[in-house]
Formats: C-alpha cells, sequence, structure tokens
C-alpha cells in the first residue's frame, strides 16, 4: 500500500498512511496475542484428534477477541482527534481519518485471527488459510490504483478494509458446516451495546471538554472512564468474559 501510494499520489500521502498504520498495527499485536499462545495447543488437541476441545478453544478465544476488539476499535477513532496532535504534533491532521478508517480492521483481523491462526492452520488447513489471505491481497492489489488516484491514502484504507473483510468473508465459507457461527457470535450483541454506550459517553465527554482541556488530559480522561464503563456494561449483562474473570478471581 505505501510504495502504490508513493508512485499513485504522493510521498506525503505515503508517510501519513505509515503513520497511521504503524498505530494501529501495534494495538492488533496486542488484540491477536492470544493466536500465538493458543496455536501449539490447538495443534496438540488436533495431533489426538480431540476437535470437540478444539472448538471450545475456538469459541473462547472468539469472546475475548471481539470482548477487547470492539471497544479498542471505539476508543480508538474516539480518540484520535487528541492523539494525533498530541502524539506526532501539528500538520498531521490527515492522520485522523486514517487512523478512524483502518481502526475497524481491528475486528476483522481478530475474527480472521481467530479462524485461520488459531483454526485453520493448527488443524492444518494450510490450503484454505492461504486461500483466504491470498484473495484479500488479490482484491487489494486490484482495488488499489483506482482508489488510490481518486482519494489518495484514503482510498487505499478504505480497499484495507475491504481486503480484510474478504478474508473474513472467505474464512467463514470455508468453515461453514464446521463452525456454528450463530454460536460463535452469539455474545457479540452485549460487546456492542457497551462499546455503544461507552462510545456515546466519551463522545459527549469530549465535547464539553474540547477546548478546555489539554489533548493528554482528555485522552487519559477517555481511557479511564471508557474502560470502567465497558467493564460496568459487561457486569450488567453477565457477558462470557466477564464471568470468565470472576471464576479467574475467584480461583486466585
Amino acid at each position: 500500500n505505501k510504495v502504490m501510494i508513493g508512485k499513485l499520489d504522493s510521498v506525503v500521502a505515503a508517510g501519513f498512511y505509515q503513520q497511521a498504520d504503524s498505530i494501529v498495527k501495534i494495538i492488533v499485536a496486542v488484540v491477536t496475542s492470544l493466536g500465538t499462545v493458543l496455536m501449539p495447543r490447538v495443534s496438540n488437541l488436533f495431533a489426538t484428534n480431540q476437535m470437540t476441545k478444539i472448538k471450545q478453544y475456538v469459541h473462547k478465544s472468539m469472546d475475548f477477541s471481539l470482548f477487547l476488539s470492539l471497544p479498542v476499535m471505539a476508543g480508538l477513532s474516539s480518540i484520535s482527534a487528541y492523539f494525533v496532535p498530541w502524539f506526532f504534533g501539528s500538520g498531521y491532521n490527515k492522520v485522523i481519518v486514517l487512523i478512524d478508517i483502518e481502526s475497524i480492521t481491528l475486528i476483522l483481523i481478530a475474527i480472521s485471527n481467530v479462524l485461520g491462526m488459531q483454526f485453520l492452520v493448527p488443524t492444518r488447513r494450510t490450503r484454505e488459510f492461504t486461500l483466504s489471505i491470498s484473495i484479500g491481497a488479490i482484491i487489494n492489489i486490484a482495488l488499489n490504483p483506482l482508489a488510490i488516484v481518486y482519494w489518495g491514502a484514503v482510498g487505499a484504507m478504505f480497499v484495507t478494509v475491504i481486503a480484510e473483510l474478504v478474508v473474513v468473508l472467505v474464512q467463514v465459507f470455508v468453515l461453514r458446516h464446521e463452525i456454528s457461527f450463530i454460536s460463535l457470535f452469539k455474545q457479540s450483541w452485549k460487546y456492542c451495546v457497551c462499546t455503544i454506550i461507552m462510545t456515546l459517553v466519551i463522545v459527549t465527554l469530549n465535547y464539553y471538554m474540547n477546548s478546555s482541556y489539554s489533548n493528554w488530559l482528555i485522552i487519559a480522561v477517555d481511557v479511564i472512564l471508557g474502560s470502567l464503563i465497558y467493564i460496568i456494561g459487561n457486569s450488567l449483562l453477565r457477558t462470557n468474559m466477564f464471568l470468565e474473570c470472576l471464576r479467574f478471581i475467584k480461583k486466585g
């Protein structure tokens, strides 16, 4: 993407894209960290033909990924207008909209990480995994030139989101007979409700704090208050992740 933006738009636009992408990719590494931990475990279960146990791990991992990626996506988008000037300085306002767009990929990458890296790869379905990644890459390369010519780095970022969505859809199609996606995503509405409430509170708060406080203070208040609201929402809706945390605390 950076190379194509540099050739078809400008080096400056490629720089803006790079800055936005770097921030989002740092968060992606955190959201997908569970996949690195679970992959050897799932591989071992597959070697002993424990498919039921593997699917249980996939369900728990998807719960964790949605629990984490949804609020992080919304939170990043909510504070980007304050984070970018504070972190990068003046002259980087174009990075804000790029971060807002790319933040959507946090959810998509989280889902594809569970389906691909935590199920397809450990169960030796690398052909299907490679197919999903390849189709996404082809879509990206095919749509990028036109999108960059007309909309610059913003167009490339939208194409990135589309490519990540295609990867998820291909993996869902491949696994449609093996995994019940209704069951897999049955908790997602609870995480969405908590995320929406958290976002509404943050946006409202930012509206009143906009010109009266420094950017770093607004970011700190947003992160702390947003986290508290999200956790309280999960406790009220009794989400799987909240109940898992309670069980972990009781065992400790």
